[in-house]
């Protein structure tokens, strides 16, 4: 088992507009505190078995299951609702005597919402990894999980998303066939179940990973 933490500062200016005040008072600096802990549990097993080919030659078949469950609690902020866009005044003339009309304009980076901002939200996360190989080198996964995220009445910014991925794994061997250099990965992959893979949602989506092979000795 592996305990795990974390810690972020997060810094922000927000833009609420308000009548009959300064430009630079439309703007506020916010300051979020994000932390969560979390916990990770690995199981293995690995079975062999031996066959002879038609010269006696020894075989050895392993097959591997490998499995990882996850889990964090924590706060977390709803900056996702938010959009950050460049806030211009409207240009001002300002006449001066004996001299040219000079125009003046201010402008400014902020994130912008309906809600206001907090970083009080409680964050849950819970995932699942499962691993097999029935075939030496030929294997197959699975990856299922679920994060949700919930604020105080009033503050836009709560979640409920359930992902998966799912894929087809291959060991490529050295020449000499005894050692994997590196794990190919080919996977469909899900990020929101609740979006539809197709059309407008369009939540599908095909790729390759190459990693860190899941050796296989081949002399237990």
């Amino acid at each position: 088992m592996c305990i795990r933490d974390s810690y972020e500062r997060e810094r922000l200016t927000t833009y609420n507009y308000q009548d009959n005040v300064s430009f630079n008072e439309l703007f506020n600096d916010q300051d979020g505190n994000l932390f969560s802990f979390g916990a990770q549990l690995a199981f293995y097993w690995q079975g062999s078995q031996k066959s002879y080919d038609n010269t006696n030659t020894i075989k050895q078949k392993s097959k591997i299951f490998y499995t990882i469950l996850k889990g964090s609690l924590g706060q977390g902020s709803n900056l996702s609702v938010f959009q950050e866009s460049t806030f211009i005044t409207s240009p001002t003339v300002v006449n001066m005597q004996g001299e040219d009309a000079i125009t003046t304009q201010n402008s400014k980076k902020a994130f912008s919402s309906t809600s206001d901002y907090s970083d009080e939200g409680f964050n849950k996360n819970i995932s699942a990894e499962l691993y097999w190989f029935p075939i030496n080198g030929y294997g197959i996964f699975g990856q299922l999980g679920y994060t949700g995220q919930n604020f105080d009445s009033g503050i836009s910014g709560d979640k409920d998303r359930y992902n998966l991925r799912a894929g087809l794994l291959f060991n490529l061997k050295n020449k000499d066939k005894l050692k994997n250099i590196f794990t190919l990965q080919l996977f469909a992959d899900r990020s929101d179940l609740e979006l539809a893979p197709n059309g407008d949602d369009a939540n599908l989506k095909f790729g390759v990973k190459i990693g860190l092979p899941i050796n296989i000795n081949s002399a237990l």
